[in-house]
């Protein structure tokens, strides 16, 4: 620990009462918040599916590749 971080103050503490009563409760439906999600999670998988299905380094560049490497 440096000695600026030693000699510092501990940050002031508060209650957590008035800041729970400050926030905003989640307003949203849980269906078509799950629903969404779901939607999202398949078109990444399908993305991901797509993504490893396919070279990593396309025809031409591969065969320049081994060319420079005789």
């Amino acid at each position: 620990m440096s000695p600026d971080v030693a000699a510092s103050d501990f940050p002031a503490l508060v209650p957590l009462e008035p800041l729970l009563a400050g926030a905003q409760p989640i307003v949203g439906d849980p269906v078509a918040t799950t629903e969404d999600l779901e939607a999202r999670i398949a078109a990444l998988r399908a993305r991901a599916s797509a993504l490893q299905r396919r070279p990593v380094v396309d025809p031409a560049t591969r065969a320049r590749m081994q060319d420079r490497l005789g």
